[in-house]
């Protein structure tokens, strides 16, 4: 091929190669091919088309490179035969002519996405996986597609493939099996197929956005969701309209707004959110059902679900509204002798009237009707009226327990008696449901509700269960944690109590019981197994971080870390535990942006905190390493402040030492280390081209995951600096040379450096061998002069050793051996006489 013909390829390899980022007129007319142009088998379609598919196995960057037809009957991308230095003449290449478009190409060419065509030659050879169910991203229209961020296109991290499609429903069909989405622009027949996340999209005017229905979800969201809401009422104003509790749970939404970009609105039955904001962004109490349950981290939703453990549903029985956590909340005891206000407790405007009356209403969705009548101290019971009395449902509803002021109708001995709200509140209790690991079940004869896992248990409920004991094993087979005396209508404590102690009358008792044990799941006991946690002496040289291992985003800095936060969580250590890096995603599904964790909630969460976690065979846990000093003397090279990695440079690198101010970096040992020059690349994946001695030589798969094998480290001799190549093997296992210890000069075994006359460092694998230089000098047939100390790759001296001393732990020795004694050699067997020396 001629160098003429060579760059006209690479021009055509060029502009192909530039397509997708602008549309080039050689290339703006053809089709999007998301399988390849591999993938087609009709000539017409391949010199009609372009290559969409993001990248190859190995990573490399396809889209958008134009197609050509070999005349071997095969479909190939332009670089596919420029790589194989095939001849040009052999290819008919795509290209477009002056004036063309994608719609006339269209016009002469059947899209390969079209619904039409996917049994005809040419077309989308196969489809392996059943097609998608998708449903429209904030409402579908004008948007789109954002990947795990609002502002990830997926085109730098190439998180799609490109296809041409005629219409929405063509470009649908081509999401199929591992596909997570699809953007569609209809004026340039555009369809792109996701593989990543698609958690966002943005108003773009043309472009349609559509999602993977999460399945997952929606079966969660299914079993809260009211079953029956025919007998909830339409409230014109919507749910946010409704600031009470009880309007709110008898009402569904009955505004004009269908929906908010995807998000239903009209028809979804209300939530009630504790009497306080429902989500950010927002005072609303009460709020649509799916608005609130899928709206979190939408672009048109909020970003916080702020009453995720507080929220109460609504639902129908017998043709009543009910709340979930009130089925066996009305246990009023005997009303018989109270008298029935036909016209409801709200018409009743004095305390005695009141306190020995219940309501008679059979009020529409409701379930008021022989509900106690309630005197709420003189004073309006709720906002929205100046009712001095109202039912027992009403007058609690919106209040978060300070009823010392409100009197509710009772009977006792037939007669008409008062008793404070509070009181009735911790005597019956309710069914409530309790945060206390996942699922949050519901648990009974709860008084209040004290935070995770912990609540007052009401008079009623303690009389039956007797202790903690065995009131947290009738809360599903749970086991009592701690126990406390309390107050009456409060989550202060008194007394610690023992969880087997019998409840004492009148003392408010208080049980916390430990979650769902988890531990023994056969995920959490694979991750003990296969990444175990580390022991306490090996996390003191690691960084405590305040703000958590969770606000972490870089690997050195949590393999360098333990958490530093709150004490604990839902029962799992956080404070204390070493940092756990997840391989650069997400550690669990607990919070998708959170990279680094501590490790027993990573560990033993699975089940408690969180559904699913990283996989294991990515993470790695923050430990220290114990130095292991296998460098020489450093005492002559100049201290870095700035730390090895900043040096650029070979000859800086190899006369300096780190002196960072951290004392170490995932583990290992930084400051005081001698710098090793990497071959003028990079080290790790960290790009340093300079690093301490520690962190290259045991830093690999741990602080960082592919390095090089040309080291050079720095050292001192004499009082300058050295440059040796590491790991040296002479110094390591040593070697058979001449010494120059007289006349002849003997060859000694297992030297290290030969550093004078009859003097050599002995190599570090030869001392268990010899044990002193004793031995050493024995061994080469001669005896031990002097002993020293030195350093590595050295002849420099430390300190003075005895010739008999153990080597011990000492690993560069300088063994000085005496020479052979040539005149005792010559006085056993006769000195030569003159006549044999001449």
């Amino acid at each position: 091929m001629t160098r003429l013909a060579w760059h006209h390829v690479f021009a055509t390899l060029l502009f192909a190669g530039s397509a997708y980022m602008m549309e080039d007129a050689t290339t703006a007319c053809l089709m999007w091919q998301g399988d390849g142009c591999e993938s087609i088998t009709d000539e017409t379609l391949c010199v009609h088309s372009r290559d969409g598919m993001a990248h190859d196995f190995f990573g490399s960057v396809r889209l958008g490179k134009a197609c050509g037809w070999h005349k071997r009957g095969i479909c190939e991308r332009v670089d596919e035969w420029m790589r194989k230095r095939e001849d040009p003449g052999d290819y008919k290449v795509a290209t477009c002519k002056d004036g063309e478009t994608i719609n006339t190409t269209i016009a002469a060419v059947q899209p390969p996405a079209s619904t039409e065509t996917h049994s005809t030659p040419g077309a989308r050879a196969h489809m392996p996986w059943g097609a998608v169910k998708l449903q429209p991203m904030d409402g579908g229209s004008n948007r789109a597609c954002r990947g795990v961020t609002q502002g990830q296109t997926g085109f730098v991290s190439r998180q799609y493939n490109l296809w041409t499609a005629q219409t929405l429903d063509d470009c649908k069909a081509l999401c199929t099996g591992p596909c997570t989405g699809i953007e569609f622009q209809a004026s340039k027949k555009y369809c792109e197929t996701w593989f990543g996340d698609i958690l966002f999209s943005t108003k773009s005017d043309g472009f349609e956005c559509y999602v993977k229905e999460n399945i997952d979800q929606a079966s969660k969201l299914a079993m809260i969701r009211p079953q029956d809401d025919s007998c909830l009422r339409e409230e014109i104003r919507g749910c946010g309209a409704l600031q009470d509790r009880y309007s709110c749970l008898s009402s569904k939404d009955g505004s004009d707004t269908t929906d908010i970009y995807g998000l239903k609105v009209k028809g979804e039955p209300c939530i009630w959110c504790g009497g306080t904001a429902c989500r950010t962004g927002s005072a609303n109490k009460c709020e649509p059902f799916d608005f609130l349950m899928r709206g979190m981290g939408k672009e048109h939703g909020f970003d916080s679900f702020t009453a995720v453990g507080s929220f109460e549903t609504p639902t129908c029985e017998a043709g009543k509204s009910t709340v979930f956590d009130e089925a066996a909340q009305m246990v009023f005891g005997n009303v018989d002798c109270l008298k029935k206000q036909a016209e409801g407790c709200g018409a009743i405007k004095d305390r005695s009237t009141c306190l020995s009356s219940v309501d008679g209403r059979q009020f529409p969705g409701l379930k008021v009707e022989n509900q106690p009548c309630v005197w709420c101290g003189g004073a309006p019971c709720n906002t929205d009226n100046d009712n001095l009395c109202e039912p027992y449902g009403f007058a609690l509803n919106d209040k978060s327990g300070a009823f010392h002021t409100y009197f509710s109708a009772a009977c006792e001995a037939g007669q008409p008696v008062e008793e404070s709200i509070s009181t009735a509140m911790a005597r019956q209790g309710s069914v409530k449901v309790v945060n206390c690991g996942l699922p949050n079940p519901t648990w009974l004869g709860v008084s209040k509700n004290c935070g995770f896992c912990k609540v007052q248990v009401a008079d009623q409920a303690a009389e039956s269960y007797l202790s903690c004991n065995a009131y947290c094993q009738a809360q599903g087979g749970l086991q009592c944690a701690k126990a406390f005396k309390g107050f009456m209508s409060s989550c202060d404590v008194g007394p610690e109590i023992t969880c087997d102690a019998a409840f004492e009358k009148n003392s408010y008792p208080v049980c916390e019981c430990s979650p769902a044990t988890v531990k023994d799941n056969g995920p959490n006991v694979m991750m003990a197994t296969h990444l175990p946690r580390p022991a306490e002496e090996k996390l003191a040289c690691l960084d405590v971080v305040a703000e958590g291992c969770g606000s972490l985003k870089d690997q050195l800095k949590c393999l360098s870390s333990k958490d530093g936060s709150v004490a604990d969580y839902r029962g799992l250590k956080i404070a204390g535990e070493p940092c756990v890096w997840c391989g650069g995603g997400s550690c669990s599904d607990n919070d998708e942006n959170v990279l680094c964790a501590a490790y027993d909630f990573l560990a033993n969460g699975q089940g408690l905190a969180f559904t699913s976690r990283q996989a294991i065979t990515v993470m790695d846990v923050a430990h220290c390493k114990e130095p292991r000093t296998s460098f020489g003397n450093v005492d002559c090279l100049n201290r870095v402040s700035e730390g090895c990695g900043s040096l650029q440079d070979k000859d800086t690198c190899l006369a300096s030492v780190d002196g960072s101010p951290y004392k170490q970096l995932a583990g290992l040992k930084v400051e005081g280390q001698p710098c090793v020059w990497c071959g003028g690349g990079p080290c790790s994946e960290h790009g340093n081209l300079c690093e301490p001695h520690e962190f290259v030589v045991h830093g690999v798969g741990h602080a960082f995951n592919t390095g090089t094998s040309i080291y050079t480290t720095a050292a001192c001799e004499a009082g300058k600096p050295v440059q040796h190549e590491m790991p040296s093997s002479m110094a390591n296992y040593g070697a058979n040379v001449a010494v120059d210890c007289g006349i002849p000069n003997p060859i000694w075994y297992k030297v290290g450096k030969v550093c004078g006359f009859c003097k050599v460092q002995v190599a570090k694998m030869a001392l268990p061998v010899y044990k002193n230089c004793t031995g050493y000098c024995k061994a080469q047939g001669l005896t031990c002069s002097k002993a020293f100390k030195g350093y590595l790759h050295s002849c420099d001296v430390e300190s003075p050793l005895g010739c008999d001393e153990a080597f011990g732990t000492e690993t560069a020795p300088l063994c000085q051996c005496s020479p052979a004694l040539i005149k005792a050699i010559y006085t056993a067997f006769g000195w030569p006489n003159s006549s044999v020396l001449h």
